[in-house]
């Protein structure tokens, strides 16, 4: 672009301007191109109960819950939430020897579309505005100030909740998804360290000390 400002002799101004432009004008197209695609997928929504359903969770549009759909596929071919946690490459995986315990980390080996649109959502959800952003709250706290990390615990969170709503058809609720999770409850209880659980005393009665073995007990005779 220099050498042709500098052939031309026009400003470098306006050049930049008129690039600006341009890239104005195709800005604009593509914004027409996604709200005619979205309106082509919300006409297909009533065909659809997964996409149906997945569409009255706050901060999933019509682009999101159309990828949902599309990577999961039927809903019915999947038993257990963790087939999609994996499917995703939101499972956690370690590399663990006889003598070395490694650290857990998600996979990352799953659907790369997938996966993004379950991590986009789950940081709309950490906003102000979310569900989740008294829990992404803790669990930042939790891992140190690392919000990625907490985004993804979250993501990984949302899986049961959309493969209930894809499977069963039926619509978002509210406080069903307002439920605080573990991370929460045991903020709310002052307990951070430990389950209540296991701070609590044991109603089970303390097992005796084993009796002392008579001298000379199981040496060869």
């Amino acid at each position: 672009m220099l050498l042709k400002v500098a052939h031309t002799g026009e400003p470098f101004d306006l050049e930049r301007r008129r690039e600006i432009v341009h890239l104005l004008v195709r800005w604009r197209l593509v914004r027409e191109q996604l709200a005619e695609l979205e309106a082509a997928i919300e006409a297909l929504a009533p065909a659809c109960p997964e996409l149906r359903a997945l569409m009255t969770v706050p901060e999933v549009g019509a682009i999101c819950a159309a990828t949902l759909v599309a990577e999961l596929g039927t809903p019915q071919d999947h038993e257990h939430p963790r087939q999609i946690l994996k499917m995703a490459g939101l499972n956690l995986d370690g590399r663990d020897s006889a003598s070395m315990v490694g650290r857990k980390c998600l996979s990352k080996r799953g659907r790369p579309m997938l996966r993004r649109q379950l991590y986009l959502l789950a940081g709309r959800w950490a906003l102000p505005r979310g569900l989740y952003h008294a829990d992404h709250a803790v669990l930042k706290a939790r891992y140190g100030g690392l919000g990625t990390k907490a985004i993804c615990t979250l993501a990984r969170r949302l899986v049961p909740l959309l493969f209930a709503l894809m499977k069963t058809g039926t619509p978002f609720d509210k406080a069903r998804g307002r439920a605080p999770g573990r991370a929460c409850a045991r903020r709310e209880r002052g307990d951070l360290g430990r389950d209540s659980a296991a701070a609590a005393p044991s109603a089970v009665p303390p097992v005796p000390p084993l009796l002392l073995r008579p001298p000379g007990w199981g040496q060869a005779r």
